[in-house]
């Protein structure tokens, strides 16, 4: 829009809202390194925090949020626009996008989610008693028979039996498929690194 020199500065809220209802994003680049939707693209060929989040024609092809929702599956996605508008581009693929804390409880009612999947997002990195206030809300939000699917959960070899499998049994979910092995890239090898991964089920009662 044009502006006169010292004038009103006029809102473009309605001129914002049109585009928006053409299909254009809104997305406000300031934040971001990449002022562009190509850059997003373009970034997977350099170093930096998910750099090929963006490339649907590799990695985001087949993300698990993308396939359910290819079923009719509602899904929503718990998201951070961490150098990057993830949450328009996941609005933008139809799915839901929601803003989190790791503090927060889950914003859905009891025993109401089928299923609820984490990948690569919680592991040792949390204090122990935030991490178990986290996996007694998913427990929560889980209904009878609902499925906790966790994915490369990341903590040290020493941590596997002595605190993580513990604590994921008093939260009361059965274990369907548990499997802890050992992250092998050099520091992983080095530092007795693992991932853990497992479907876990709320007992039906």
């Amino acid at each position: 829009m044009s502006y006169d020199i010292e004038g009103e500065c006029l809102a473009d809220e309605v001129f914002a809202q049109m585009l928006v209802s053409k299909g254009y994003s809104n997305i406000v680049w300031d934040p971001y390194t990449c002022k562009s939707h190509k850059c997003l693209i373009e970034r997977k060929n350099n170093k930096g925090y998910c750099k090929d989040c963006f490339d649907l024609q590799e990695r985001e092809k087949g993300t698990f949020a993308a396939r359910m929702k290819e079923r009719n599956v509602t899904i929503i996605t718990s998201t951070l626009d961490l150098d990057g508008p993830f949450s328009h581009f996941i609005a933008s693929r139809r799915l839901i996008p929601i803003h989190l804390s790791i503090s927060q409880r889950l914003l859905f009612f009891e025993n109401t989610l089928d299923i609820v999947h984490f990948m690569e997002f919680i592991g040792n990195w949390l204090p122990e008693t935030m991490l178990e206030f986290l996996l007694y809300d998913v427990y929560r939000v889980l209904r009878p028979g609902g499925i906790f699917w966790l994915e490369h959960f990341f903590c040290f070899g020493s941590q596997v039996n002595k605190t993580y499998l513990p604590m994921f049994d008093r939260v009361g979910f059965n274990r369907l498929r548990w499997h802890a092995g050992r992250k092998l890239d050099h520091d992983g090898i080095q530092k007795n690194e693992w991932y853990i991964s497992a479907l876990l089920e709320k007992p039906v009662i």
